[in-house]
């Protein structure tokens, strides 16, 4: 994890809705494990792959019932995301729908942290959020989406702050993020959610005052990208 103190704010406006674009020319993850998986009376093949330090899970094939398989899917994913010692921890799960196709989704659930600690002469503020994505595509057809990318974002407001941060995450002021390598002809990507921490000393006149969470999929089918968004903010 890096550290470091910062002074400064960054915003990233991710775009909703419908865009016509193409991700062919966009280099995919590194496969690492192809298996045929039975689901129901169906057989997928679920493939690993690595982004660059990050493992990636993707689903392809033709599904019976895609939402029982994917409830079996998510129920079967291993957050191996690094943990802290939380102090209060709050639970989340939510998931957006594109405006233009509700069947391009994303998911995002886990654990989100803030503390408060006083000590004699100052106090810290903290924030944290781990957890793990899922980009989705429910039609029956086609049955996969061409290729599918997530992108994960979590800016902190304040000034002077401390941060803990993975290596894979991008970090621009108090913004940072992170954008997969598109998974081609899927109906199913899912990667952790690594742990990501603001802190706030009083005695360096540190604040901490939000953290605000903004999470999408790219679901490119045929010609078109759906982008689904979830926000979370605390």
């Amino acid at each position: 994890m890096k550290k470091i103190l910062v002074l400064g704010v960054s915003c990233v406006m991710l775009l909703a809705g419908l865009t016509s674009v193409s991700a062919a020319s966009v280099k995919s993850p590194k496969l690492i494990k192809s298996e045929k998986v039975a689901l129901g009376k169906d057989n997928v093949t679920v493939k690993t792959f690595d982004d660059n330090g990050v493992k990636i899970t993707s689903v392809e094939g033709s599904v019976t019932d895609k939402a029982k398989a994917i409830e079996f899917l998510d129920q079967n994913q291993d957050n191996t995301a690094s943990t802290a010692n939380f102090r209060t921890v709050y639970n989340f799960d939510t998931e957006g729908r594109s405006s233009s196709n509700s069947d391009a989704r994303t998911r995002i659930w886990g654990e989100r942290d803030s503390w408060l600690t006083d000590y004699f002469a100052y106090s810290i503020t903290g924030s944290s959020v781990k957890g793990r994505q899922t980009g989705t595509w429910m039609a029956a057809d086609p049955a996969n989406a061409n290729s599918i990318v997530l992108h994960q974002k979590t800016k902190f407001s304040g000034y002077l702050l401390g941060f803990s941060w993975p290596p894979t995450y991008n970090k621009n002021g108090n913004t940072f993020t992170w954008d997969s390598q598109p998974v081609n002809n899927t109906l199913y990507v899912a990667a952790d959610r690594p742990y990501v921490e603001a802190t706030a000393n009083s005695a360096q006149l540190a604040m901490l005052t939000g953290t605000k969470v903004t999470d999408s999929a790219d679901v490119y089918v045929g010609s078109q990208i759906y982008r689904p968004q979830v926000v979370l903010s605390w």
